[in-house]
């Protein structure tokens, strides 16, 4: 979980200009946040931060260059799944993750409400910001491509590392909240 974290945060950091280079870097990083995690797959929509702030025309190219990157990166995993298993990945994982016997996932009490506010505050003022900050944009798609993984790990009653990526990029919102 650790390991994905690491690379979903670098590959924002290397997107965060819309640059073909970095936009192939960013793929190539992503691509390798799914195959430490398959929970990172959603994250191909990032392109859509784009959206409204870069042509049309820019976001293809750039989308195609960093959904392209990532699958060079990753694809492979998918044919080694489906040879040995005969399953598709990442749906060879499901049986898995829920016949393991974790403690339970995140237990809230009073001293948790503060840091619930600080979150929920901090992704309030960036998605208030998201409109003309393309970071802002870019750090709330990529949570957003997060949370259909963590809400199914929640349902489950999965240990809270499955949360780390989205918690991370949590603490990001607050402290970009914060700086502005």
């Amino acid at each position: 979980d650790l390991p994905q974290t690491a690379a979903l945060v670098a590959t924002l950091l290397a997107v965060s200009r819309p640059t073909t280079r970095r936009w192939a870097l960013g793929g190539v990083l992503l691509g390798v946040a799914i195959l430490v995690k398959e929970t990172a797959l959603p994250v191909l929509i990032l392109p859509v931060a784009l959206v409204g702030s870069v042509p049309v025309s820019r976001v293809a190219r750039l989308a195609a260059v960093f959904v392209g990157a990532a699958a060079l990166t990753a694809a492979w995993w998918w044919l080694v799944v489906w040879a040995s298993t005969g399953l598709v990945f990442p749906l060879n994982a499901l049986s898995v993750i829920e016949a393991r016997d974790v403690d339970a996932a995140i237990r809230i009490d009073r001293s948790t409400w503060l840091s619930v506010a600080a979150v929920v505050g901090g992704w309030i003022l960036v998605a208030s910001r998201a409109r003309d900050d393309t970071p802002a944009r870019l750090l709330l798609v990529a949570a957003i491509g997060l949370a259909p993984a963590a809400l199914y790990a929640a349902s489950l009653g999965l240990n809270a590392r499955n949360f780390a990526a989205l918690a991370v990029l949590s603490a990001i919102a607050v402290g970009a909240g914060g700086a502005w």
